[in-house]
């Protein structure tokens, strides 16, 4: 079992935590809104080949963002072991349970701005759409997880 400061000071790292992931889940349907008003404001133009090319980067770059969550979501997130541990190693699980969630959200993030480049280099609303769907299955996936 946790001593009540390690406890104490988990349930204050774990409201942090959610404030910053209500914050970057804000902010990716913000992403949306921009988008959805940009595409009305952009002029409707086809896409040549060098902007296509970086369509499949930016697909490339989330689906390794994606692998990259996942890796970092398991190693680093987890909750601290509620079994008896010395203090200092309590502290730095704890600090490496609110940095790994951080991280986690701000890869999120990153995927939902790619949607909007693309929407920039390409004017298809459609691709940030399909990022910022991806980011926001994300950031469900990257909930992070009381200590019990």
């Amino acid at each position: 079992m946790l001593d009540p400061a390690a406890k104490a000071e988990f349930e204050r790292q774990y409201r942090l935590v959610l404030v910053i992931y209500a914050a970057m889940l804000a902010s990716i349907l913000i992403y949306l809104g921009i988008g959805f008003l940009l595409v009305r404001t952009l002029p409707a133009h086809a896409a040549n080949e060098s902007a296509r090319s970086f369509v499949v980067v930016f697909y490339c770059l989330a689906a390794v963002f994606t692998g990259v969550i996942l890796w970092q979501r398991k190693s680093w997130t987890s909750p601290p072991a509620s079994s008896a541990s010395a203090p200092p190693d309590m502290l730095e699980s704890i600090s490496r349970y609110r940095t790994g969630h951080i991280v986690a959200f701000v890869l999120c993030e990153v995927i939902a701005l790619f949607g909007v480049l693309v929407l920039l280099l390409v004017g298809s609303f459609s691709h940030l759409v399909y990022f910022a769907s991806l980011s926001l299955t994300m950031m469900i996936v990257c909930y992070p997880k009381r200590m019990e």
